[in-house]
């Protein structure tokens, strides 16, 4: 629910600072710091839904120590297709597992 509250945020900024609609101005950014957020997997799923609807053109994301789990990568797996423009994501410091590492493996077009 913190969270939610963040990304809303950010939206309604982001629109007044550029007096635009909020999802163009998404698709703005290039680079994205989130570490040592406390993100969790609920998180950073609703950043990676939210940067696909808006049609980011992130082209990284830093992410580190934010309680990321299997739940949260297989779901960030899920969106890496609608963020064609991403290159790399730092997940260091995570609690990614075999199956969320395989997701993303999978997700990225690498072998399993």
């Amino acid at each position: 629910p913190i969270f939610h509250t963040h990304i809303h945020t950010l939206l309604s900024n982001t629109h007044t600072h550029l007096g635009g609609d909020s999802g163009n101005a998404l698709g703005l950014l290039t680079h994205i710091n989130l570490s040592h957020n406390n993100l969790g997997d609920a998180g950073v799923s609703v950043l990676c839904r939210t940067l696909a609807a808006a049609g980011c053109g992130v082209i990284h994301m830093s992410l580190c120590d934010n309680m990321i789990g299997d739940y949260g990568a297989k779901h960030m797996a899920q969106y890496l297709a609608l963020l064609p423009r991403l290159t790399s994501v730092d997940l260091r410091d995570n609690c990614i597992m075999e199956s969320g590492a395989q997701a993303l493996a999978e997700a990225i077009g690498g072998e399993a």
